[in-house]
């Protein structure tokens, strides 16, 4: 009886130690699917990432490349008309005739370092199209601009002139010279005043150099 009961119990013991194998063997199969599962996903999403990546650098490419070229078709027919109005008014009838309201601007007393700014206005008083080649002055310290437009009879157009004082200490008259198709064709006019010793500056006025107003009215 104690014979039985001894085997029954090896029997028992050696099944349920044989089902937790099966069990243990059966599960790790299934945890190795499930971790290339994951990784086969992850992979997935990551080779979906990098394509929408590539799709939408090529995208921007595309963009700017339109971008471009639109800007030089606008940039190219720009000067082209501006070409055309040149030559439109160098064989065009008649004379132009270019007229300043002020051929000289006075600006005072300045500190060395300062900005003067002002603009000479002028007319085309002819019936021939004016148009201004170009405006020189006589150092880098006054910079003239000039419009790159015909100016029609009747019409007007401005100089405008900055004149820095920087290193120019004393009376100073700076002379811009304007170039033009009209009468006359070479012009003259003038920025003149004192530039006086600078003075100990504080640290905010060194940084926000000072600009004279241009209080005339031409």
């Amino acid at each position: 009886m104690k014979l039985k009961f001894i085997y029954t119990l090896i029997l028992c013991t050696t099944l349920a130690f044989g089902c937790s194998e099966e069990k243990t063997e059966k599960e790790v199969p299934s945890a190795e699917k499930m971790s290339l599962k994951v990784k086969e996903a992850t992979t997935k999403v990551a080779k979906t990432n990098n394509d929408e990546t590539k799709d939408g650098q090529q995208e921007e490419v595309i963009t700017d490349n339109s971008e471009k070229q639109t800007n030089q078709k606008v940039k190219n027919a720009t000067e082209k008309s501006i070409t055309a109005d040149y030559d439109a008014a160098i064989s065009s009838s008649g004379r132009a005739y270019i007229t300043f309201a002020q051929d000289s601007y006075f600006f005072g007393e300045i500190e060395e370092g300062d900005l003067v700014k002002h603009t000479f206005k002028f007319k085309n008083d002819g019936d021939g199209t004016l148009i201004i080649k170009d405006a020189t002055a006589t150092c880098g310290c006054t910079r003239p601009d000039f419009p790159f437009v015909p100016i029609l009879p009747g019409e007007t157009g401005d100089i405008n002139v900055v004149f820095n004082s920087t290193g120019k200490v004393g009376p100073q008259k700076k002379a811009v010279t304007i170039f033009s198709n009209g009468q006359p064709r070479v012009k003259k006019v003038f920025l003149e005043g004192t530039v006086l010793a600078k003075k100990a500056k504080t640290q905010e006025e060194v940084a926000e150099p000072k600009i004279q107003a241009d209080t005339t009215s031409n």
